[in-house]
């Protein structure tokens, strides 16, 4: 009896010897297995991160490159209206367009004929 107590307690011994390292490996494991899981999360989070940031530069350069267009098409546009009020010979600017030319003979009789015309009135009105 004693030899079967030996080989049951010797059994004993080497299935609790066995499983000590294995309860030894089970918290190493479960320490490795948090330790993945938290690199795949910070993983994901990291790149929807990047991929929101991306999109918004994105975005941004859209909306700058149509602000551009459109600032361009208001100046444009301003010019174009300018343009059209004042038309074909229209311009404000007639200086440059007179500016050299003597008056005519035409031009200098005019007053004349008005000094003429104002004395004789005056004439008239003496005669009264």
């Amino acid at each position: 009896m004693i030899t079967k107590q030996l080989v049951c307690v010797t059994v004993t011994l080497v299935w609790v010897a066995s499983s000590a390292p294995a309860q030894e490996t089970d918290p190493l494991q479960q320490q490795l297995q948090q330790l993945k899981q938290q690199y795949t999360d910070t993983t994901r989070e990291l790149e929807l991160r990047i991929t929101t940031l991306e999109h918004q530069i994105e975005e941004r350069k859209v909306i700058n490159a149509k602000t551009q267009e459109g600032t361009v098409s208001t100046v444009e546009l301003a010019a174009q209206e300018a343009a059209r009020k004042a038309g074909p010979g229209q311009s404000n600017q007639v200086g440059a367009t007179f500016q050299g030319q003597l008056p005519s003979e035409t031009d200098i009789r005019l007053p004349e004929r008005g000094r003429s015309k104002g004395r004789e009135a005056a004439g008239r009105s003496e005669q009264l």
